[in-house]
């Protein structure tokens, strides 16, 4: 935690027009990697100083607001191709590029509610919530670069590995069950606070499991898996 307070100043650097489509997404997807990562620094700011939690909550800004620039330099760099690369089409693009930036959305949303909320406390599930998530977008970091060098079958398998982080979902059931038991000890507030941010959370792992079916698509018209 802090290691970037002061870089939130220091807006990353937009992607430039003459990359490829693979390289737009494997900057989006290390842009999101990145943000799971700035995830759990806000989750660890909880109960320190209101600065320090914003000013990790404004780097998941900055992170989600570069997203936001590639997503329109793709879309700009589609209004200009008369021919896309010849195993993607243009719903293949518009595709991947709103699944990806669905789950950078996802992220920011939870990270500007623990801000908002006014969590003092870091939610019981919190960070094995957080923590799944990450692995999960790494996960589909290292598909979507891969994606990106050459279709290959292997493809498929690491496919697979992001369907099989299963773990939230039973993280996310577990989660609320305690959330509700009628031993929990959690105030109105805190179960309304709680119970959001861990719903944003499963949302983001759902629009990761998106991103990789239309990954799995494009696979499938080209006769690779």
């Amino acid at each position: 935690m802090g290691s970037r307070i002061t870089g939130i100043f220091r807006k990353p650097t937009g992607p430039g027009v003459k990359e490829s489509f693979f390289d737009l997404f494997a900057t989006q997807a290390s842009t999101i990697s990145e943000a799971a990562h700035s995830l759990r620094d806000v989750a660890d700011t909880l109960g320190s100083s209101q600065e320090s939690r914003e000013g990790e909550a404004g780097w998941m800004k900055v992170l989600e607001e570069k997203g936001d620039d590639i997503c329109r330099v793709i879309y700009k760099k589609l209004e200009k191709t008369f021919i896309t690369p010849a195993s993607l089409d243009e719903e293949d693009i518009r595709s991947l590029t709103a699944s990806l930036d669905d789950v950078l959305d996802m992220m920011e949303k939870a990270s500007s509610r623990l801000v908002v909320f006014g969590v003092e406390r870091p939610p019981p599930k919190l960070e094995q919530l957080a923590a799944l998530l990450q692995k999960m977008v790494e996960t589909l970091e290292t598909l979507i670069v891969e994606f990106g060098k050459k279709l290959t079958s292997g493809l498929g398998e690491t496919c697979a590995q992001v369907h099989r982080l299963e773990e939230m979902d039973r993280s996310y059931r577990g989660a609320l069950t305690e959330l509700f038991s009628p031993s929990s000890s959690v105030s109105v507030k805190e179960l309304i606070a709680w119970k959001d941010i861990y719903e944003i959370i499963e949302s983001a792992a759902d629009c990761c499991h998106d991103a990789v079916v239309v990954v799995e698509g494009i696979l499938s018209k080209n006769r690779i898996i």
